[in-house]
């Protein structure tokens, strides 16, 4: 949930390098894929990945379908973020 999705940089979460830190999407990835704790790689001076591993990241990244759904208000997109996660159950949402 934004305010404003042109602010926020999809590209960050795109790199191919071996450092995490600075995209907690590629950790949670990362996590996902390799069950590596982004609490492991969360930091700059925290484990790295391996180029292997950072490829498959970026590559299961580049395989997602981004979209966005404008609402009222964010009362609205907390309400229907609720809704799709219930019924989707994505991976990488903590519900």
């Amino acid at each position: 949930m934004a305010t404003s999705l042109r602010g926020r940089a999809w590209g960050k979460h795109l790199g191919a390098g071996v450092s995490l830190s600075g995209s907690s999407l590629r950790r949670h990835v990362c996590e996902l894929l390799f069950g590596i704790p982004p609490n492991v790689t969360g930091r700059p001076t925290r484990q790295k990945v391996t180029p292997a591993q950072a490829a498959a990241i970026r590559d299961w990244l580049l395989e997602c379908d981004l979209s966005w759904q404008p609402c009222g208000g964010v009362h609205d997109a907390d309400q229907l973020e609720r809704r799709l996660r219930a019924v989707f159950l994505p991976p990488l949402n903590r519900v």
